[in-house]
């Protein structure tokens, strides 16, 4: 019984994906004016995407061992084959897609989405916003121990070099509150200041990165490095 149900249930998905090569094979996406391209993951694995940012039509959705530039271009050869040319692109700065798209479409201007740059940003304030409450913990706790117990220098010193380092987490973290509310608000958000001030106030932003950068290189650079990069 159960093998005829398994056979049955087999013969109904290849019956499926027969029809649905079919369709897939005749696809027309010479329609299509604006594309979007990302890498969803399942586990491990990359699944590679394409959409049509106007019907959100999806004309790429494979599962792959690789996100490499050879394996993007493969599905954008294939798209190309059905009629697909955008005249522009929006996605992330992962090496494989970007490189697979410009052999491609060598043509065709590539947009970096802000999704993946704020989603960092957010990520980097998280981190100095903890790392601030986490200075304060280790203060806090030295100074309970000074309290609790006779005079000792080690333990002073040890005081000292924590109040410094509460100080300058809390400049690190209150200076990225502002840097990045700036990007998110002004710089970034749809509406807001002209093209003029939104660039004069990026590379303002990007200025007080490499301060910062300066007293903390870690996370602080990779950022200030895709700001550059992407501007």
């Amino acid at each position: 019984m159960f093998w005829r149900r398994y056979c049955k249930i087999n013969s109904i998905f290849k019956s499926a994906v027969e029809k649905a090569r079919g369709i897939n094979a005749k696809e027309d996406l010479s329609a299509i004016k604006e594309s979007a391209n990302d890498e969803l993951f399942r586990g491990r694995k990359p699944i590679l995407t394409g959409i049509d940012t106007r019907s959100l039509y999806c004309y790429i959705l494979s599962a792959e061992s690789h996100r490499d530039e050879e394996t993007w271009a493969i599905h954008f050869l294939d798209s190309k084959d059905k009629g697909l040319n955008p005249e522009r692109t929006i996605g992330d700065d992962g090496s494989g897609l970007v490189a697979g798209h410009k052999f491609v479409f060598p043509k065709t201007p590539y947009d970096y989405d802000n999704f993946h740059l704020a989603q960092g940003l957010m990520d980097l304030r998280r981190f100095f916003r903890n790392q601030f409450k986490s200075a304060i913990t280790a203060l806090n706790t030295l100074t309970e121990k000074e309290r609790k117990s006779s005079a000792d220098e080690k333990l002073s010193a040890a005081i000292i070099v924590a109040n410094e380092k509460v100080e300058e987490r809390h400049y690190i973290s209150t200076t990225l509150d502002t840097l990045i509310s700036w990007l998110e608000h002004d710089i970034l958000n749809k509406s807001g200041p002209t093209p003029e001030e939104r660039h004069e106030l990026y590379d303002f932003v990007v200025t007080e990165f490499k301060k910062l950068e300066l007293i903390e290189e870690h996370r602080i650079k990779a950022i200030r490095t895709t700001l550059e990069n992407q501007k």
